[in-house]
């Protein structure tokens, strides 16, 4: 028996597979191993294999027994996790990562908040430490020692986001039916290179906006891009964060545009609505809990097309993004109200720059979000006045 560590397999199971391979061509095969990464290797015949690293929640090791029968050699395992091997020729489809990228979009999620929060809290305490360097309570070597850690820990994170991602595109890539995305939009979406992109914007052939907290109404936003198109002005893309819109100057045409809410964004869900003929324009980041953008083309001849959506869904998730909404918001207001209490009745407001940099600070972060909580209400309602007419 030999033992190998790969204490980072979790973080890229293709290169971990394409290094158990290699073993294998060694004369190595597994027969255990751990989450610690400790892989048991015992020898046999030197075989040219493809091997495939599973997460299936529960399974204690084993392969399921269809996959099995198809040829799959089931090697070794472990709670949630087993390993196969067939020969390296076969074209046979291999199992699925479906449980494996629900968890890396997890890791991902996880590795974007503390990001932000690491962030916020580096703002936050510079402009209080900021106060008491005007007060000659402390100096700036305080503002090293108490921001340095967590940028570095907001580096730190997004380099394991970032690394997260990219073993995720491994495995949404090993799929023949898997879209393949340019971040968020299908590479298949980008007819024009950035240069020419660039001249269009400059001639006029090309139009850019970018439409404040759109997200928060997107059913404003669809009668929008529609009218644009009425107009002349053919939607071309999204920006790969979602943020702007780009138009091409066209004849007027009749254009249905649809942004729909998934639990989760996988790829039958996205190729069943690409063979009834609509085109997807944008996928959001997350894939969970997250949504997709549509559009279609139809003439004056033809019904208007309507994309089969789950009513019921689209409205749970208007209610949770309001809710996202409000409740930040209501926390950000009691703890302005504390900090200017605070300033006017403890300290006194005497006017000092970081006094006005942290109320002018909260004031527009109030006005922000004040702004999505309006938005996405408005849309709540509507979305349950629809709801209710369409049920009588």
């Amino acid at each position: 028996m030999t033992v190998k560590y790969m204490p980072f397999w979790f973080f890229d199971i293709k290169k971990s597979e394409e290094k158990l391979s290699k073993y294998a061509e060694k004369g190595l095969f597994p027969v255990d191993f751990k989450a610690n990464g400790r892989f048991i290797l015992e020898e046999r015949e030197p075989e040219k294999v493809r091997f495939r690293i599973v997460r299936s929640k529960g399974c204690k090791g084993k392969a399921p027994r269809g996959l099995v029968e198809k040829g799959w050699a089931n090697d070794a395992g472990s709670k949630n996790y087993y390993i196969v091997h067939k020969d390296a020729a076969s074209a046979e489809q291999v199992p699925s990562y479906k449980e494996q990228i629900s968890a890396y979009r997890t890791m991902q999620m996880v590795g974007f908040f503390v990001i932000c929060y690491l962030l916020g809290y580096s703002f936050g305490i510079s402009v209080a430490i900021f106060e008491d360097i005007e007060k000659g309570e402390a100096e700036l070597i305080a503002i090293l020692v108490a921001v340095v850690p967590a940028l570095i820990g907001a580096i730190l994170a997004g380099l394991f986001t970032l690394k997260i991602h990219s073993a995720n595109k491994k495995l949404l890539a090993e799929s023949e039916n898997s879209v393949k995305f340019s971040f968020t939009i299908p590479e298949e979406n980008f007819i024009y290179t950035k240069e020419q992109e660039k001249q269009m914007l400059k001639s006029g052939e090309m139009k850019k906006k970018t439409p404040v907290a759109w997200i928060t109404a997107p059913d404003k936003t669809e009668e929008w891009v529609e009218k644009m198109a009425a107009e002349g002005w053919k939607f071309y893309r999204l920006s790969k964060w979602g943020n702007s819109f780009y138009f091409i100057k066209s004849e007027p045409c009749r254009l249905k545009f649809c942004v729909d809410y998934q639990k989760d964004i996988e790829d039958e869900y996205i190729n069943n609505a690409k063979d009834d003929g609509w085109k997807l324009e944008f996928a959001s980041v997350t894939k969970h809990e997250g949504y997709c953008i549509w559009s279609k083309e139809y003439t004056d001849d033809e019904e208007e097309p309507m994309f089969y959506s789950d009513s019921d869904s689209a409205l749970e998730h208007a209610k949770k993004y309001f809710l996202s909404m409000i409740l930040p918001m209501i926390l950000i207001v009691a703890m302005y109200i504390f900090i200017l209490a605070d300033l006017i009745l403890m300290e006194g407001f005497n006017g000092t720059a970081a006094q006005i940099i942290l109320l002018v600070f909260g004031a527009i972060v109030i006005i922000e979000y004040g702004y999505f909580v309006i938005r996405s209400l408005g849309y709540l309602l509507r979305l349950k006045k629809k709801n209710k007419t369409n049920n009588y």
